[in-house]
């Protein structure tokens, strides 16, 4: 939910910030002499650009994943970090919950989806699709 948030709200904020930039053009004004087309462009640019420059040096500071830890079979990086975030009993459980998680995934696998009668009907869907929108294009 909190992701879903950030996205829409990191979608939602540079195009109000664009919008608040932009000024109208004046009727009767060649639109390529207008400072929305010679400046303008610029700003909304860097208005952009700056936040995921920021964003991508913050990337460095955050910690691997301890669920990837696990599986790569580093666990006491793992709790290392899960120690950072919480307490004691909130890395004991965490780790618990990876360790099932994993047990979950090893014994169930996602060749399932391609075992029986599921390939015929993906590969019908798909050239269903595929053929509508050919024929729409048309």
């Amino acid at each position: 939910m909190v992701n879903q948030l950030t996205i829409v709200l990191g979608i939602l904020l540079p195009q109000v910030i664009n919008y608040l930039i932009a000024k109208p053009v004046v009727r009767g004004e060649a639109l390529f002499d207008s400072w929305n087309t010679q400046m303008d462009w610029r700003w909304m640019f860097w208005s952009e650009g700056l936040p995921a420059f920021l964003f991508f040096l913050l990337l460095f500071v955050v910690p691997e994943s301890p669920k990837w830890l696990s599986t790569k079979g580093k666990y006491d990086q793992s709790k290392k970090i899960l120690l950072k975030i919480g307490a004691q009993h909130y890395t004991y459980a965490e780790t618990h919950a990876v360790g099932n998680t994993l047990t979950l995934t090893e014994e169930g696998s996602n060749y399932a989806l391609f075992r029986g009668k599921t390939p015929r009907i993906l590969l019908i869907s798909d050239l269903d699709l595929i053929l509508k929108n050919c024929l729409y294009t048309i």
